[in-house]
């Protein structure tokens, strides 16, 4: 019985080292500033990051009060300044009709390989958001990086 309860507990302290987690890199928005683009502010957020690409939620608030119409017209992403990859624009941010207070979030995921780009030294990347007529830009730093 004593023998059980020295393995169980050995057992237990070798799992507890194993809860560390590891710092994997991710990509963040240097600026949480909105471009306004026709009737409507709109904001650029990274909430994912993975080897296969990054995850972005783009964000239209209207700022008017008389309805218009705006649609979020491409999405990409440049790494070392060159068009890495495109994201897929949802249909849900095609031929919005805004006023002040309508607030719209749209999730496109762009996909890109991400390890090469970091294994080739990226340690910073531009989001291009495309709207109404006007050229949003995030600027993205990778943090967590070695």
């Amino acid at each position: 019985m004593r023998g059980a309860v020295i393995v169980t507990l050995l057992a237990v302290a070798a799992c507890a080292a194993c809860t560390e987690s590891r710092p994997y890199p991710y990509w963040r928005a240097a600026s949480d500033a909105p471009a306004v683009a026709a009737c409507a502010d709109i904001r650029a957020r990274v909430v994912r990051t993975g080897k296969e690409g990054i995850g972005v939620v783009i964000s239209l608030a209207g700022t008017q009060s008389e309805p218009c119409e705006i649609s979020v017209d491409a999405v990409q992403l440049s790494v070392h300044r060159a068009v890495t990859a495109r994201g897929e624009v949802p249909a849900l941010l095609a031929r919005l009709r805004m006023t002040r207070g309508t607030t719209v979030r749209g999730y496109v995921p762009i996909p890109f390989d991400f390890n090469a780009a970091y294994n080739a030294g990226a340690r910073d990347a531009t989001l291009h958001v495309d709207a109404g007529g006007r050229r949003l830009e995030v600027a993205l730093v990778l943090e967590g990086a070695r």
